[in-house]
């Protein structure tokens, strides 16, 4: 009986840890406009200037530094927003300003970061129209699918509520060809709006 007390004990953390970031997202339809809800989920944001290359290695390597020091996990997609595209709608530049957040697994007690320009923030609850589309990362793309989002936003009346995104999922390693890698884009919208 005693045995089975400590097992018990050793496995009460594990009962309540919400759900694995990883499964919060699901990979759009390829090729089509569609709309899902997100619920909330944590990430490690880092806030670089610079190439989109440079932007994603910096924020990448800070988050598998700070998911190793408070043993969580990175999860998939690595998410890539452009929070100044009002002012300067670029998906590519030198200069680029961007937002590199990686899913982590919300445990209790994550610890501070230490890292400037990164931070551990919880993102709200949000619908979004999503495209996914097969093939690397390239400003072209992004922009093709920014085009089929505001085209599908523009038949129904939609208003964007937030500047759009790039998701990178974890199948675009580099021995997976890179016309069989997906990436997603991605533009909040209001609640509820146009809901598949």
């Amino acid at each position: 009986m005693r045995l089975i007390l400590v097992i018990l004990a050793a496995l009460a953390p594990f009962a309540t840890v919400p759900v694995r970031a990883s499964e919060l997202f699901q990979a759009a339809p390829i090729d089509e406009v569609s709309v899902h809800t997100l619920p909330a989920f944590t990430v490690i944001e880092t806030d670089t200037t610079g190439s989109l290359d440079t932007n994603y290695a910096k924020g990448f390597r800070l988050g598998a530094r700070y998911a190793a020091l408070s043993h969580s996990g990175l999860n998939t997609p690595t998410i890539i927003t452009f929070p100044d595209w009002e002012t300067n709608p670029s998906a590519d530049g030198a200069n680029l300003h961007v937002l590199v957040q990686i899913l982590i697994d919300p445990l209790p007690d994550l610890p501070k970061v230490r890292d400037r320009d990164t931070a551990l923030v919880q993102m709200p609850a949000m619908t979004v129209a999503c495209f996914a589309q097969r093939g690397a990362y390239t400003a072209a793309r992004f922009m093709l699918g920014l085009k089929k989002i505001e085209d599908y936003l523009k038949a129904r009346g939609l208003p964007a509520a937030g500047p759009p995104r790039y998701l990178y999922y974890s199948d675009n390693t580099s021995w997976v060809p890179s016309w069989w890698q997906v990436g997603e884009v991605q533009v909040p919208i209001a609640a509820g709006g146009g809901q598949n």
